[in-house]
């Protein structure tokens, strides 16, 4: 009787599937063995300075400050400019009125202020993206031009197709 190379290959399949379920062992065993690891993790060392000794009871009597919550930036009048200007606020930076220009124009003008923040939306509601920035006029802008905001402050402008 001739053997196939493919008779050949199941077999030596198999031999490698026996070799490998004799090696597993009982299951007696296996418990005998992770039960052993869990014991010898769970017992920790003694600490070997007297810093590293700190009790449950000094962790949980130690304050947890909480987080001050950060304030929205308001809009801000003529004087209210002024005055944090002058007083040298430095999250305060005082967005400008990019409506009725060009919307690339708009963007750059905003960028050179250190806002990068921005997003752009069709204010027709048709929802087309703007591809090619200079093709838009700025319609409106929230936040509204001249509000003092933060570095961070979202910026929505509006635009439609020029000519539209």
């Amino acid at each position: 009787m001739s053997t196939t190379p493919a008779s050949r290959w199941a077999l030596a399949v198999c031999a490698v599937g026996v070799v490998a379920l004799s090696a597993c062992g009982t299951g007696e065993e296996t418990a005998t063995v992770t039960e052993r690891v869990v014991t010898e993790t769970v017992q920790a060392a003694a600490p070997t300075t007297t810093e590293e000794a700190v009790t449950t009871e000094e962790v949980a009597a130690e304050p947890v400050a909480a987080k001050p919550k950060k304030e929205r930036p308001k809009k801000a009048n003529a004087e209210t400019r002024a005055a944090s200007a002058s007083s040298g606020d430095s999250d305060c930076i005082v967005l400008p009125d990019v409506t009725g220009i060009n919307h690339q124009k708009g963007q750059d003008k905003i960028r050179a202020k250190g806002l990068f923040n921005i997003r752009d939306k069709d204010a027709t509601g048709q929802g087309r993206f703007l591809i090619i920035d200079s093709n838009w006029v700025g319609v409106r802008q929230t936040p509204e031009g001249g509000s003092c905001v933060s570095p961070l402050t979202k910026i929505t402008l509006y635009a439609k197709k020029i000519g539209e």
